[in-house]
């Protein structure tokens, strides 16, 4: 497949993304939420990504295209890096001007795959990173604490001068958060109800199941790079058997890393899950 229309299918895979948090307000953050629709934009448009840029810079390109596409919004920066003393404060990720209201505003992207590991009590915490090295919680306690504070760094403040842009003016901060959810397989309770329950995407199973359960023998299987994830599923990728699958999760099990997959059944039918390194219970 053509690297640009990867590219195309990555940012309409992220379009459909549903954002993660259901009230405009939670945990002390504003949420920006942009329609979701198919803006006109073209494979040509994103042939200039390059295609060593992660998961998230390109969740972040996506969203720069959606608002250099709205008549809602102009972009005034993104990605600004804030460094004092050789030392970098942090980034601010997207700042805005509503042309409807002239209000200026300051949004931080994220997008993430979270799996409900229901060991931990704290609701927030329990949901996991695929490698457990981030939860909703830390991420939630870092835009609350970090990464929307940052706009009041006196630093920051002179940096956004020199761009001509007023801090004072900038008064909304929001984050813009979408995510999809895994829960363990055979998991049937609702999840929390600040929660958007459309974000759930799929399941997961660890190592010890994957071995175990014949339900997996008789299906084909396809591994996406990790910066391809936010495709939808199709059929039209090369797929492997249960035995050419299983050697590569086993080895990437033992270095401490899950595997996502693609899962399609002899019906052409296809679901998502990780088959975590982790024991789960």
């Amino acid at each position: 497949m053509r690297e640009r229309y990867k590219n195309q299918l990555q940012f309409l895979g992220y379009q459909k993304t549903h954002h993660l948090i259901l009230p405009d307000s939670f945990y002390g953050i504003d949420f920006f939420k942009l329609p979701t629709k198919e803006n006109p934009i073209q494979a040509e448009e994103l042939a200039s990504l390059p295609d060593k840029l992660v998961l998230g810079k390109r969740a972040e390109a996506f969203f720069e295209a959606e608002i250099n596409k709205s008549n809602r919004y102009d972009m005034l920066g993104s990605n600004l890096q804030i460094i004092e003393d050789k030392i970098t404060l942090g980034e601010i990720d997207f700042l805005l001007k509503d042309l409807s209201s002239g209000d200026f505003l300051h949004v931080e992207l994220v997008y993430k795959f979270y799996l409900l590991d229901t060991r931990i009590q704290n609701p927030l915490e329990a949901w996991v990173g695929a490698n457990r090295k981030d939860s909703l919680l830390r991420k939630l306690d870092h835009l609350k604490n970090h990464q929307l504070p940052l706009l009041q760094n006196h630093s920051v403040q002179y940096f956004l001068k020199k761009l001509g842009i007023n801090p004072n003016q900038i008064k909304n901060q929001y984050a813009h958060f979408k995510a999809h959810l895994f829960l363990p397989k055979g998991y049937n309770k609702s999840i929390l109800p600040y929660l958007n329950p459309n974000c759930i995407s799929g399941t997961y199973v660890d190592l010890n199941s994957f071995t175990s359960d014949t339900y997996f023998r008789d299906k084909f299987y396809y591994s996406p790079f990790k910066k391809d994830w936010s495709i939808s599923p199709h059929l039209d990728v090369n797929w492997v058997d249960y035995n050419k699958q299983l050697e590569e999760v086993d080895f990437l099990a033992q270095n401490k890393k899950s595997s996502y997959l693609w899962v399609k059944n002899k019906l052409d039918l296809i679901e998502l899950i990780f088959v975590v390194w982790w024991p789960i219970g």
